[in-house]
């Protein structure tokens, strides 16, 4: 994938962290929505071990299963159930960070997206 298209998807998931409705953790999973398609590989070498790093956070809990084993929860769900709200506060500043490097990046490319 592109760095047009890494830094289109951070910039999104920014944008519900600052102004989607709920406390982080629900804005958190709403930002993670928007940037789940990205893998490790989609970023320049620099800012993967960023990005394994929010995804590893975010996915710490297995998803919860019904009585007939289906998902009830996502596993970024369970997590950020389970998660303070400073320690989502901290992720939601790393997914922030992790997108201006990406942009940076992209600027250095002479493009802006």
């Amino acid at each position: 994938m592109s760095l047009d298209y890494v830094n289109e998807k951070l910039s999104a998931a920014v944008h519900a962290l600052a102004v989607g409705e709920g406390d982080v953790r629900s804005r958190l999973i709403t930002a993670y929505m928007c940037f789940s398609t990205l893998r490790t590989a989609d970023f320049p070498s620099e800012l993967q071990s960023d990005y394994e790093w929010i995804m590893g956070e975010l996915t710490k809990e297995d998803p919860v299963v019904d009585y007939n084993g289906d998902n009830y929860k996502g596993s970024v769900e369970a997590t950020l159930g389970k998660m303070q709200n400073r320690t989502a506060a901290h992720i939601a500043a790393r997914v922030y960070s992790l997108q201006l490097a990406a942009r940076e990046k992209l600027y250095a490319q002479g493009k802006d997206s």
